[in-house]
């Protein structure tokens, strides 16, 4: 059953993939990847558990949205942030805007793959499982 423990996991989820992809403090496998002598295998391996993480996570936004749905959630989620920036709630500063449109990325993704769970409880719709 959906709960808040389900949507915080996701979001979680979401929040770890997003900022370990890349984040400004350097501290991401695009540093790992790009700017590091590491093993070619291991790098190869992590791009395409990677590729594969957010395949899953933009399936997953699509199919809950939908084309539509997901680019009216991308259109609100850059107003929220130009809102935002423009009251001026965000320190001016590179790292900032690079942790805030991040930020909005991790709720876009979260908000999708949660979606589908967050419709079957409000309409207390139930899966059949074997």
């Amino acid at each position: 059953m959906f709960g808040l423990s389900s949507f915080l996991v996701r979001m979680i989820f979401c929040f770890f993939i997003v900022f370990t992809t890349y984040n400004p403090y350097g501290f991401s496998v695009f540093d790992y990847v790009f700017l590091g002598n590491n093993k070619i295998f291991v790098k190869l391996f992590l791009v395409l558990l990677y590729l594969w993480a957010y395949y899953i996570l933009i399936t997953a936004t699509l199919s809950a949205l939908g084309l539509t749905g997901s680019i009216f959630l991308a259109i609100t989620s850059v107003i929220l942030y130009l809102f935002i920036n423009e009251l001026g709630l965000f320190p001016s500063g590179t790292n900032s805007t690079s942790i805030a449109l991040l930020f909005i990325l991790s709720i876009f993704f979260g908000s999708g793959v949660s979606l589908t769970g967050i419709r079957n409880r409000f309409s207390k719709q139930v899966e059949a499982r074997n």
